[in-house]
């Protein structure tokens, strides 16, 4: 908001927001608190009048190069095995930013939701098993072991598992034909950054 208040002092012609899908989904006291606080500053944004472009990107393909989702030699999180989940390459967050600001007539007032892929954590798991030739088997993290660490963090995995972000995937593609799904991502930079990962573990736990 900070921001906001700022760009509309200094006369900015065009600025885009990195919001999150569902945000407008707000009318529920069930939404994750990032959920509300993003949807607070869109309404903000509005409220000042301000030349936008609101972007609502789905979870990022980037989240399973790393520990937060490649823990013992598993894949993991706290989203059910069957439950579909959106998510997104970072760059193609950049693509329809970029595209925004080069046509800022046709974005200035505008909101979309942005995805690349859909699928569950155990195809996640199998496209990766597939792509980087090792086993990585899927295992769903508790609620309660999220809630223990960090309520809001569970309270946003129960979220995902019960509503979803609900992007439009027909959509994006109108607008970006050329967004990765995750095996496109995988090729391309994913599988090389999880080996990278899953090597410096392995030689980490022979070292102890």
């Amino acid at each position: 908001m900070n921001i906001a208040e700022a760009a509309r002092t200094a006369g900015i012609r065009h600025l885009v927001f990195s919001s999150v899908a569902g945000a407008d989904r707000h009318g529920s006291e069930a939404l994750p608190r990032n959920l509300i606080s993003k949807w607070q500053i869109e309404q903000h944004l509005a409220k000042l009048g301000l030349p936008a472009t609101i972007v609502r990107p789905v979870s990022f393909m980037e989240n399973y190069t790393g520990e937060y989702a490649l823990q013992g030699g598993n894949l993991v999180s706290g989203i059910a095995p069957d439950v579909p989940l959106q998510i997104m390459a970072v760059n193609d967050v950049g693509f329809v930013t970029a595209l925004a600001f080069s046509q800022p007539q046709e974005w200035i007032g505008r909101a979309m939701a942005l995805v690349g892929d859909e699928l569950t954590p155990v195809q996640i798991a199998a496209h990766i098993e597939t792509a980087i030739g090792r086993p990585l088997p899927y295992a769903q993290i508790p609620i309660e072991t999220i809630r223990a660490v960090n309520e809001q963090f569970a309270f946003a995995h129960e979220w995902l598992n019960e509503r979803g972000y609900r992007a439009d995937i027909t959509a994006m593609r109108r607008i970006h034909p050329a967004a990765m799904d995750f095996r496109t991502w995988l090729e391309r930079t994913g599988a090389a950054q999880i080996t990278t990962f899953l090597n410096a573990q392995d030689a980490e736990g022979q070292d102890a």
